[in-house]
């Protein structure tokens, strides 16, 4: 393995990329997306990542690459930025799964982020779409992204990083806390096919 380089994401590394955003919450995007359908779900997210002003475009993310080879992935949000997507994201469902297939899905997002994870308060920098190709997992890459993520929000001025980790995922909850995350609130599924959440803050 070469010295990796985290660079901002490009258009073209949407087929790369839509695996590893799925990776991060696959039973979440399941539910919302397409119905427990993996192969929907990763479409889905392959062509948002090539648009701009989406929740899943190329704008908002990093990639870390080793010799050419895209290997990680990792989102980032301020409430600004967030919240300027939304609309455009929900238009784009509609036309890409839709009318009624839109709407539902719609309806599915809006619930899951009133009740399981939340939009990102006023003062944080939020963490998302953490992917780590299986075949690179162990070598640190996840604190080296978080480290990132860590500068540019000293950059935006920004006093707080913050994120939301599956409790089905005590791996990711056990880095967040060696990086100086501490779990806030726990928050309970509404639905058997979702998982419990911990949202999680690190004052920079």
């Amino acid at each position: 393995m070469s010295e990796l380089n985290i660079r901002p994401a490009r258009p073209e590394d949407a087929k790369e990329v839509a695996p590893l955003i799925y990776s991060s919450g696959p039973r979440a995007f399941e539910f919302i997306f397409s119905n427990g359908k993996k192969q929907a779900c990763l479409g889905f997210l392959q062509d948002c990542f090539t648009r701009k002003s989406l929740m899943f475009s190329y704008e908002h993310h990093h990639v870390v690459e080793d010799q050419g080879q895209v290997v990680a992935i990792i989102g980032a949000f301020t409430k600004r930025s967030m919240g300027k997507t939304q609309l455009s994201t929900g238009i784009q469902i509609i036309r890409y799964l839709g009318i009624l297939g839109g709407f539902k899905s719609l309806l599915r997002g809006l619930k899951f982020e009133r009740k399981l994870v939340k939009p990102p308060l006023i003062d944080c920098y939020y963490i998302c779409h953490v992917g780590v190709r299986a075949d690179y997992q162990g070598l640190g890459i996840g604190e080296k992204m978080v480290a990132f993520i860590e500068s540019v929000a000293h950059e935006k001025g920004i006093s707080k990083l913050s994120l939301d980790v599956s409790v089905i995922n005590p791996r990711a909850q056990k880095l967040y806390e060696r990086l100086g995350f501490s779990v806030i609130e726990t928050n309970e599924s509404y639905d058997n096919l979702l998982d419990d959440h911990r949202y999680m803050e690190s004052s920079l």
